[in-house]
């Protein structure tokens, strides 16, 4: 009679993945949800996040496109563009790997503001002419 050896899968890997798909503009000096995913994960796990933007300020120069992102409500790391020269790309990127979390949903987000204020206007617009403007948010679950 032979043994029978049965191994239980690892915990299935989550992916969640969001992106501006329209065009979004910002002059406030207080942070606002620009990206926003649910992502479930299992007992034992954290989160790998991602995050890379391309955008535009017009108005007055020295402010920052700033960015952060937030698991469940509590901020895990900033980023910010200071802007040389209005009209033209900036570039901003983070990636964060969270301590070990609870079994379940969590919610990680990107929120945006311009840190001017109504002086000047941060705009992310992939559709347009300019073909570099984008941002995206891509969140896995890993094995602590």
């Amino acid at each position: 009679m032979s043994s029978l050896i049965y191994f239980s899968p690892k915990p299935r890997s989550n992916t969640e993945f969001d992106e501006l798909t329209a065009s979004k503009s910002t002059n406030s000096d207080v942070f606002a949800t620009l990206l926003s995913v649910t992502i479930g994960i299992n007992t034992g796990s954290r989160v790998r996040s991602w995050f890379t933007s391309s955008f535009i300020q017009s108005g007055v120069m020295g402010g920052q496109g700033e960015f952060r992102l937030r698991i469940d409500g509590t901020v895990q790391r900033v980023t910010a563009s200071n802007v040389s020269n209005l009209n033209e790309p900036q570039s901003c990127a983070l990636t964060h790997r969270s301590a070990v979390l609870s079994a379940g949903d969590h919610v990680v987000d990107i929120q945006w503001r311009e840190t001017n204020g109504p002086m000047s206007t941060v705009t992310i617009d992939p559709t347009g002419v300019d073909p570099d403007g984008h941002a995206s948010l891509n969140v896995d679950e890993i094995a602590a």
